[in-house]
């Protein structure tokens, strides 16, 4: 029997969002909060929260977690193709100089390597892509080791030039 409540005793435990209150003749009933006479609903409200103020801080802890992390992934990703970006700028000019003496010399394997790191750079100009189709298409008929550089410069110049559906 706790001191103050009338008529009975009441349990720290919820059943279907309900609290569960004991009253006289020992008949159950669950009960919202709000049909509890208040004098009764604050003492339950009272050791109720006092018991779940602990609880609140892990549930806080763990609600920062989980909003912090994603942050975190997005900001690491934010930076990594910043990074990335800079080396592709940075490359782009010396890969271009590597490509073209490769196709003077008509080095196979110069071209391959440097024409597709080309491919895969983002600032990749359409005059050098068209340079390059027209360079690598001449050297096809001669070595078919280029076949593969030529299709991959064929699909990023379709991937540039195509139609985007509702656009007029």
């Amino acid at each position: 029997m706790t001191p103050g409540i009338p008529n009975g005793s009441w349990q720290l435990y919820r059943k279907r969002g309900l609290v569960r209150v004991r009253e006289r003749y020992s008949k159950t009933r669950y009960s919202s909060p709000l049909f509890l006479s208040k004098d009764i609903y604050y003492k339950l409200k009272k050791h109720v929260g006092s018991k779940l103020s602990k609880n609140d801080m892990n549930n806080g802890i763990i609600l920062i977690i989980a909003f912090s992390f994603p942050l975190l992934l997005l900001i690491v990703y934010y930076f990594w193709l910043s990074k990335r970006k800079k080396r592709h700028a940075e490359s782009l000019k010396s890969d271009w100089v590597k490509f073209e003496k490769a196709i003077s010399q008509k080095h196979i394997n110069g071209i391959i390597k440097y024409g597709t790191e080309l491919i895969w750079n983002e600032n990749l100009t359409d005059s050098q892509l068209k340079k390059m189709k027209e360079s690598v298409g001449e050297l096809v008929i001669e070595h078919s080791e280029l076949e593969n550089l030529r299709i991959l410069i064929y699909n990023k110049f379709l991937h540039w030039n195509r139609d985007y559906v509702g656009t007029a």
